[in-house]
């Protein structure tokens, strides 16, 4: 069970091959849904709200609207438990905790036009930006971004990223066009700032909140855990980062 307008796209498809995918809409009963799943017939459902990180991201985490989504949170997982059979068991985990950027720390492309320089379109999300450049000015972006953002982000061309497998395995069918890549490798690095175009986007689409944790790289305090056991130490790191139990 999955927001209504997570259906569609690639990385649902990629993520969920092979199970049923039910769409939940704003004001649903949500807890009501996956009780009448699971009373249907023996099996696992599988939900996600996306309210907390939207709001983390949005607005950061503390703010007003993050701790009113956190009180969402909460009484879904209260009303579900309630909606439960007696033989279902309930597993709550996070995919990651939070850092707040501070406003300082945030890109404004187009604040300095070095960066706007010879780029068709600014695509990607706040976090990793991926730069389809104009004819010819690839190398020049590249020598741009990675001399302006020193210190600050990763910069790599498509044929870098391809080689250094920063994609997975990447096919010959699926690797076309001339984009540059900006990776800012949030997950090795969680104080790398956001970017964002204020022209393209309203000053709200700012990512307030990157993902990470105060006590370092977490990517190395998890190497070696199993998928299902990083879930749950990311999701401890997230409760306590956040001073809330869920």
């Amino acid at each position: 069970m999955l927001p209504e307008w997570f259906l569609g796209s690639g990385l649902t498809a990629a993520a969920y091959r092979g199970a049923q995918l039910l769409p939940t809409r704003h004001g649903q009963d949500y807890a009501g849904q996956i009780a009448v799943e699971l009373a249907a017939a023996p099996g696992l459902v599988y939900g996600y709200t996306a309210e907390l990180d939207t709001a983390a991201h949005l607005f950061g985490i503390g703010s007003e609207q993050w701790h009113a989504a956190a009180g969402n949170v909460d009484n879904l997982l209260t009303h579900l438990a309630e909606a439960l059979p007696t033989n279902a068991a309930l597993l709550v985990t996070a995919d990651h905790g939070g850092l707040n950027v501070p406003a300082g720390a945030r890109l404004d492309l187009d604040a300095d036009p070095r960066l706007t320089a010879g780029i068709r379109v600014v695509a990607g999300e706040p976090r990793v930006r991926y730069l389809h450049t104009q004819p010819g000015a690839t190398a020049d972006v590249l020598a741009t971004w990675r001399e302006l953002l020193t210190c600050r982000a990763d910069v790599h061309s498509r044929q870098e990223a391809v080689a250094t497998g920063l994609f997975g395995p990447v096919t010959r069918g699926t690797c076309r066009g001339s984009a540059t890549s900006w990776s800012s490798a949030a997950a090795k690095r969680p104080s790398w700032p956001p970017a964002t175009s204020l022209r393209k986007r309203p000053a709200h689409r700012f990512s307030r909140c990157g993902h990470g944790r105060r006590d370092g790289n977490p990517a190395d305090r998890l190497r070696g855990l199993t998928p299902c056991r990083q879930s749950f130490a990311k999701l401890s790191c997230e409760l306590i980062a956040s001073g809330r139990r869920l």
